[in-house]
């Protein structure tokens, strides 16, 4: 490589980017290169890691089928998942607290809605995933760029520091043309809707 060629407009001699360059390879390779190397976290794994009070008891053969099936959906897109179960049987906690939590701090989705019945319902998953990107410490840590709080922090919309955004919104809203920058929600989470 000619870093002559490359890094010439930078007004660097030579030893100065040969420093450079040992410095980047010996302090952020050892941690950048095993997380590219590694396979994702699936997501009960990741949801025991990151959200240990959430997921203090063995997953059930519903939140297994559901998780593979969430985790399906990072390779294959246009995935309908529709799942029926009895009231606190962490449905939400799945897919509506650690899947998008996940999606959005790993930039896989950057255009979350959350849907429920009403707006108040919507709201209050969303500010559970803030809860989280403000206070829990193992996200800190593993996701710095990422979680915390970000430019926008409303009541039924915020924007992770990582550029990732989530909705809320109820059933009776408009919802038609809506976009973050260039993109319409790649990613919608219906939660607890009442159809008659």
């Amino acid at each position: 490589m000619d870093t002559d060629a490359v890094f010439g407009d930078l007004h660097l001699v030579p030893r100065e980017l040969r420093e450079i360059l040992r410095w980047l390879r010996r302090e952020i390779g050892p941690r950048h290169g095993p997380a590219r190397r590694e396979p994702p976290l699936e997501l009960l794994s990741w949801g025991r890691q990151y959200l240990p009070e959430h997921f203090r008891r063995p997953p059930s053969a519903m939140h297994v089928w559901l998780a593979a099936q969430l985790d399906r959906t990072r390779t294959a897109r246009g995935v309908k998942i529709n799942v029926l179960g009895p009231r606190g049987s962490a449905k939400s906690t799945v897919a509506t607290l650690a899947y998008p939590l996940r999606a959005a701090l790993e930039c896989a989705e950057p255009y979350i809605w959350i849907i429920s019945d009403t707006r108040h319902q919507a709201c209050a998953h969303l500010e559970n995933i803030k809860a989280e990107l403000t206070d829990n410490s193992r996200l800190a840590a593993d996701y710095p760029a990422r979680a915390g709080r970000g430019p926008v922090w409303r009541t039924g919309q915020i924007v992770l520091p990582g550029g990732a955004a989530i909705e809320a919104y109820g059933t009776g809203q408009r919802i038609r043309g809506r976009r973050h920058g260039a993109s319409r929600p790649t990613l919608i989470l219906c939660d607890d809707l009442q159809i008659s």
